[in-house]
């Protein structure tokens, strides 16, 4: 007897988990042990809001690596797979229309996922820290993507935002340091704060005519990031581009009236700047630390009034400043511009 059960213990040592099963609603769940997670039945996997409130396979998280959900299931609640650390491939079907909240969130060996034709929304965080995926293909019929969904996925490389699109939310791409291209389609309108920032890798990035307002921070950090066109749709902006210290160019639109408080601070690489006459404000420490500017071209036959850390730790004796004919000798008289080359 004393032999059979140590067999017994040497073969879960092995295998990591005996099989395991049960139900939930309507749904009914099979854990094998080769890891494959199945789930079967008809409606919503349910929301697990907090730790007394755990799907029933948690336990057993770090043994599935395969996720199977079969025809009928509708939608993922959330957190119902998050924390399965060794889970490696995820079978969807056509019947699933919704990923909740942090629903794979903290799935670290993910490393690809095919999203059904039929999925409408992803909840916020919901592929959070999946530090190795590296491609999704998020398809036409999603409607809304979560705020800080796809935050924190360190081995994306490339996204496509689908044109069903309207709203890039806050933190939606934050810290994935692998991404290079992003396409946005022109039904975007409004990008949230800090939805690119610290893209480190993120050298190339299309912003269309639709989207008329870009959030706090949502490119600081995106170090490899050397030029970009603003469209003229654009309204308000502010702190966009802090830190982006590659950034050599970039082109004002004639729309915008207020360039915010460290819109380009630290974008140590910025070498020349064209501020268009419909700017009638410049905020705190707007061009900061920007090194490497020798050139500022503005358009006002009068000089507005700045704030004296606009263009702190800028040379300013080394930089000349292009300013409209006539206009010469009112700049060279004006607090915040007349110590530039005029």
């Amino acid at each position: 007897m004393k032999t059979i059960t140590m067999i017994i213990l040497a073969t879960l040592l092995v295998t990591g988990a005996m099989a395991e099963s049960g139900s939930v609603d309507n749904l009914a769940w099979e854990l094998n042990e080769s890891g494959v997670l199945r789930i079967t039945g008809t409606g919503a996997i349910p929301d697990y809001f907090s730790t007394e409130e755990l799907p029933p396979w948690f336990a057993s998280g770090r043994q599935i690596k395969q996720l199977e959900i079969a025809n009928g299931v509708t939608s993922i609640g959330s957190s119902a797979f998050a924390m399965c650390k060794e889970l490696v491939a995820v079978s969807l079907p056509p019947s699933i229309v919704h990923i909740g909240d942090f629903a794979f969130s903290f799935c670290n060996s993910l490393p690809d996922i095919t999203l059904p034709e039929s999925l409408e929304s992803i909840g916020h965080s919901a592929f959070l820290a999946c530090r190795n995926l590296e491609s999704v293909d998020i398809p036409i019929s999603v409607k809304e993507i979560g705020f800080s969904a796809f935050s924190a996925c360190n081995s994306l490389t490339n996204v496509t935002i689908p044109s069903s699109v309207t709203t890039v939310k806050r933190n939606v791409f934050r810290d994935c340091t692998s991404l290079v291209n992003v396409r946005i389609p022109s039904t975007v309108t409004n990008i949230g704060v800090y939805a690119f920032a610290n893209c480190v890798r993120l050298k190339d990035i299309v912003i269309p005519k639709s989207v008329k307002s870009i959030g706090d921070l949502a490119f600081s950090d995106c170090i490899s990031l050397t030029d970009i066109l603003i469209p003229d749709s654009v309204m308000t902006w502010n702190s966009v581009f802090t830190n982006c210290s590659g950034l050599t160019t970039i082109t004002i639109p004639k729309t915008v009236t207020n360039i915010g408080s460290q819109t380009f601070s630290g974008c140590k690489g910025l070498v020349s700047i064209n501020i268009p006459s419909s700017v009638l404000n410049i905020g705190e420490l707007a061009f900061d630390d920007c090194s490497s500017l020798k050139e500022i071209r503005v358009n006002w036959a009068i000089p507005p009034v700045i704030p004296d850390d606009a263009f702190r730790n800028i040379d300013r004796k080394n930089c000349k400043l292009i300013v409209p004919s006539g206009a010469e000798t009112v700049y060279k008289n004006t607090e915040g511009w007349k110590k530039f080359i005029i």
